[in-house]
């Protein structure tokens, strides 16, 4: 087998093996992306249509239908307060008045004495 055999045998494989890696890598890199780039890469290159349908979740057209007994009497909204009979409620009760701190002696002028020094190790 002559040298260029060899060399166009061996850029077919890496070219095979980079496609490989970048497809796999793919849908990452298309999640990772914002979405204005994503409208926008959808719009310029509609051959990246299947990768952004694999990644990307739809959003619903519509919510789901209500099922059972609230469905059947068409009783789906939201529940109304009754105010004509309010609930009775127990009054909020006053936060306790804080603690005054203890009092304590008048220090001005009178010095405390400095610590004795410590006394150097014994080796």
């Amino acid at each position: 087998m002559s040298q260029k055999t060899k060399r166009i045998i061996i850029l077919l494989a890496l070219a095979q093996a980079v496609l490989g890696l970048g497809l796999l890598a793919l849908p990452r890199v298309v999640q990772a992306l914002p979405g204005s780039l994503t409208v926008r890469l959808q719009a310029r290159a509609p051959i990246l249509r299947p990768v952004f349908d694999l990644v990307t979740t739809p959003l619903p057209a519509s919510l789901p239908v209500p099922s059972g007994a609230l469905a059947q009497k068409g009783q789906v909204g939201l529940p109304t307060l009754d105010f004509a009979n309010p609930t009775a409620t127990t009054p909020p009760t006053p936060p306790a008045p804080p603690v005054p701190p203890e009092p304590t002696a008048p220090t001005a002028g009178r010095h405390t004495p400095a610590p004795p020094p410590t006394p150097p190790p014994h080796h």
